[in-house]
């Protein structure tokens, strides 16, 4: 599982709770991980076609002390889909980007 983890990724999270999170990775120790800037993946239900609205919610960041996770606690690693990279990005940037194209005044 470390071989899988590299400092400054975004990184996936499966735990064994069954939550899913994404977090940029700090540190990695020979039984834990350190990560920051953290958000959990959640499914909502939509009231009007009810099909799942995958959501991203704030995740220990009521804390300013450092997040280990040990690796007991994780079922896996993973790279995010690339939609998935650029919500977080979002998520975490201070700038606010167009997403797609050029923005053209009065058009």
């Amino acid at each position: 599982m470390i071989d899988k983890l590299n400092p400054g990724e975004v990184t996936v999270f499966k735990l064994i709770s069954g939550e899913e999170i994404v977090a940029t990775v700090v540190h990695i120790n020979k039984d834990s991980v350190e990560i920051e800037k953290t958000i959990a993946l959640v499914q909502q239900l939509d009231p009007q076609t009810g099909r799942p609205i995958p959501m991203i919610l704030p995740w220990g960041n009521s804390s300013k002390d450092p997040k280990r996770i040990s690796f007991n606690h994780i079922l896996y690693p993973g790279v995010p889909v690339d939609r998935l990279k650029e919500a977080y990005a979002e998520t975490f940037s201070q700038v606010i980007a167009p997403r797609q194209g050029i923005v053209v005044p009065g058009k």
